[in-house]
């Protein structure tokens, strides 16, 4: 077994998965609640969010067609040079930042919704002990995983659909309700902003199986277009079972959609769904944050070279999981131990879309400019300062 290698269906459902874990925290809909869509606008949102992501992945499908067999990080370190190290370290500090405030997402909903008693940093520390070691015993490891928690989240929404079919009012998807154009149109970026996946996607393809310089573009497309129209898909089914049984309002930004579908249903023959809930919590969680953390140690593999000397790049590039596991449970612990409100700060910029932005169109551009420089001999300092090598 080869713990660096993924076959394409695992790497569809792990990353389908990972997009998954959104919806349990908070639906698709509008950053600002006071402006949310509902109705049948707001089950159309996620459908049109596909245009949106499918901006943010030409930038960086652009750069790896160049570059068959490399990951995103080597491409831009190979095209930029010393800013490209910088590039790659900062993606490495994002993705490990996202995987902290992903172990809190899931602490914050077992202290909201289940154990209000429960001591801070515990369930994120357990947390996270498990995903460094899920990370750390490979992607082949976590990518077969990944079936077991489609087979979770499928038992998990056809039971919620068997339980309120019922109570679903097709009427709701009329209901008169506040929304323009361009809250719609807000409420499709919502969606495509959370999409950090894109990232792990480029950083993961050159291990995916099949994706040799014959196959590189048609495989990478498929995967691309097939976990993005199920995420839609889903999301949209989602929203509809919401507003449906909920009312035409319940679109915009409420948190713990699946949960709140499920004390929905409490008197139903279905409604107890509570150990199958926890057990998609876990596992999705569990498997977005593997692939966070995979992808960071990536990103930082590219960022750091070994040097002759002895120094703190040389320990950063040789002992680089160690000092990403301590980064992100330091992080987690900060983001836990921050009030709500600043918690709820960091969520809005992160929603907004700006990082995501500039990690997929910014950073893609800018490699794809250098590699044009490079080949008309405008070459860029490395800026390594000594000779080194990844590791």
């Amino acid at each position: 077994m080869n713990k660096s290698w993924i076959s394409s269906s695992q790497a569809l459902t792990l990353l389908f998965l990972c997009r998954i874990f959104t919806l349990l925290t908070v639906s698709p809909a509008s950053p600002d609640a006071g402006k949310s869509l509902g109705g049948g606008m707001a089950v159309l949102a996620p459908l049109a969010s596909l245009g949106f992501q499918l901006l943010l992945f030409l930038p960086g499908w652009l750069l790896m067609r160049r570059h068959p067999g490399q990951n995103f990080a080597q491409a831009l370190t190979g095209n930029l040079g010393g800013l490209g190290r910088s590039a790659s370290l900062l993606l490495w500090l994002f993705l490990t930042v996202m995987a902290a405030l992903s172990a809190v997402e899931f602490e914050q909903f077992l202290i909201t919704a289940v154990y209000a008693d429960a001591p801070k940093l515990l369930f994120a520390f357990l947390f996270l002990v498990v995903a460094i070691y899920g990370s750390h015993l490979g992607v082949e490891a976590f990518g077969r995983f990944a079936y077991f928690g489609f087979v979770l989240f499928a038992v998990l929404t056809g039971t919620l659909l068997l339980a309120l079919a019922g109570d679903f009012r097709m009427s709701e998807l009329f209901a008169k309700t506040p929304g323009s154009a361009q809250d719609f149109l807000r409420a499709a970026w919502a969606i495509t902003s959370g999409n950090l996946e894109i990232v792990c996607f480029f950083l993961l393809l050159p291990q995916i199986s099949g994706t040799g310089k014959g196959t590189f573009g048609a495989i990478g497309k498929k995967l691309y277009f097939g976990w993005s129209i199920l995420f839609s898909l889903v999301s949209a089914g989602l929203l509809l079972l919401l507003i449906g049984v909920l009312g035409g309002g319940s679109g915009g930004g409420k948190p713990y959609p699946f949960y709140t579908l499920a004390m929905a249903a409490e008197g139903t023959l279905l409604a107890r769904t509570d150990a199958v809930h926890m057990s998609v919590w876990s596992v999705l969680g569990l498997l977005r944050c593997c692939l966070l953390l995979y992808g960071a140690n990536t990103a930082l593999r590219c960022g750091v070279t070994v040097t002759q000397k002895q120094g703190m790049r040389r320990f950063v590039a040789e002992h680089r999981e160690g000092v990403t596991a301590v980064v992100v449970v330091l992080t987690a612990a900060l983001f836990s131990l921050s009030d709500r409100q600043a918690l709820q700060q960091i969520r809005l910029i992160w929603r907004g879309g700006t990082v995501v932005f500039l990690a997929l169109v910014a950073l893609p551009l800018a490699g794809i400019l250098g590699g044009w420089l490079k080949r008309h001999g405008l070459r860029l300092d490395d800026g390594v300062g000594g000779t080194g090598k990844a590791v």
